[in-house]
């Protein structure tokens, strides 16, 4: 993906998601080759926390331990390496008398392993209005276009039942849904992606946010999740397995073939 094509996307997020306000995004594809690219390396990963002016930005640490992170103009934050492998969450909340806004996303770090389990701090109480991914989808299963994934809504630790919750990403796409009775709510991610290439490495992903906001006592509470979702497989192994399957087929039907071959006559001195 080019870097003009990485820096509409990062705007196109921006825009779609404008409603949900305080939300964390990748920054543009230039910003990522100028800091170093990976988490942890070079001068850290580039984030854009959106509509971040009076917010408070936080690394949450596998142990729950939290460290504060400097919003930078126009809402750049870059994540330095943390030196404790596993999952990591970026956090940030503006409150003022009558509102509060929440954003987290989760990511992987490299380091020393901290001997916790992500669910630790995915199932950890973060803010009065809480979305709980239900399981953390983990680096190597990755949030896949196509298949679909559940969230836990919660308000001051207790289910909402019946919470409009929206989905929206980059590409484009909007989706609403409800929670049940237990606060679940679950969202088939969109196979929207407009060019896909074979192979995994060779399309970049997308990214979606969930969003939902729910009024108490006078106070309004709005609350976001981001992740990136990436294209599913299955539109190159289908045509992958397609053309195996036709290749096997031509290699068995040859092998049937010379087996079946009539065995030529020989005569007494052993010639054909």
């Amino acid at each position: 993906m080019s870097i003009k094509k990485g820096i509409f996307l990062s705007l196109a997020l921006s825009c779609s998601v404008a409603q949900a306000s305080l939300v964390w995004t990748p920054a543009p594809a230039d910003a990522s080759a100028q800091k170093g690219g990976h988490h942890g390396h070079g001068g850290g990963t580039p984030f854009v926390l959106q509509d971040g002016e009076g917010a408070e930005a936080e690394i949450w640490f596998p142990t729950r331990v939290r460290r504060p992170l400097h919003v930078e103009e126009g809402g750049q934050v870059s994540v330095s390496g943390t030196g404790v492998s596993g999952y990591h969450m970026l956090y940030a909340i503006k409150s003022t008398a009558d509102r509060e806004e929440v954003a987290m996303r989760y990511l992987s770090q490299h380091g020393k392993p901290s001997g916790e389990s992500p669910a630790k701090l995915v199932n950890a109480r973060k803010s009065v209005l809480d979305i709980t991914p239900a399981p953390l989808t983990r680096e190597h299963q990755r949030y896949l276009s196509q298949k679909p994934f559940r969230f836990i809504v919660r308000f001051n630790g207790e289910a909402l039942d019946g919470q409009k919750v929206s989905l929206t990403t980059s590409n484009g796409s909007r989706i609403e849904s409800t929670t049940d009775q237990q606060g679940r709510v679950i969202f088939p991610l969109p196979d929207d992606f407009s060019e896909i290439e074979p192979g995994r490495r060779n399309n970049r992903p997308a990214d979606f946010v969930l969003a939902v906001e729910h009024r108490s006592e006078g106070r309004a509470y709005r609350t976001t999740l981001s992740a990136p979702y990436y294209v599913n497989p299955s539109h190159w192994q289908s045509t992958a397995g397609g053309l195996l399957a036709m290749f096997a087929g031509v290699v068995t039907g040859l092998v049937v073939l010379r087996r079946n071959r009539p065995a030529k006559s020989v005569d007494a001195k052993g010639r054909a």
